[in-house]
């Protein structure tokens, strides 16, 4: 990869990360606007759930497939309860897919909070 290369990736990977924040809080202003009949508040009690979990999300080429949720890392360094959410970056070229899969994979972050021993698994 020669210098050009180089600089042009690393543009396209700050205007990723940026993208990601946006749509983020757009996530968020989306979701608690949420309402159902016979689901009331639905929107703001997700993002309850979304804040209680503190679920650590970026983007990260590495990862195979659209997104993944790690709750526990095996990592020599900082073994132990990881919670976070891995997005392959190139979801972050449609909002609408990012979307789906933040929400998508904030469930899981919600069933490890609520069952401690799952921080283990």
């Amino acid at each position: 990869m020669n210098k050009l290369q180089a600089q042009n990736r690393l543009i396209n990977n700050m205007v990723r990360d940026e993208k990601a924040i946006i749509f983020i809080e757009r996530f968020k202003r989306r979701i608690g606007a949420l309402t159902e009949p016979d689901a009331q508040n639905i929107g703001t009690q997700f993002l309850t759930a979304m804040q209680a979990a503190n679920c650590r999300i970026y983007l990260n080429e590495k990862i195979d497939g659209e997104a993944n949720y790690v709750s526990y890392s095996y990592a020599e360094e900082n073994r132990g309860f990881a919670n976070q959410m891995a997005i392959n970056p190139d979801r972050a070229d449609n909002e609408d897919a990012f979307t789906i899969s933040i929400a998508h994979e904030l469930i899981h972050a919600f069933q490890k909070r609520v069952a401690p021993a799952l921080h283990y698994s």
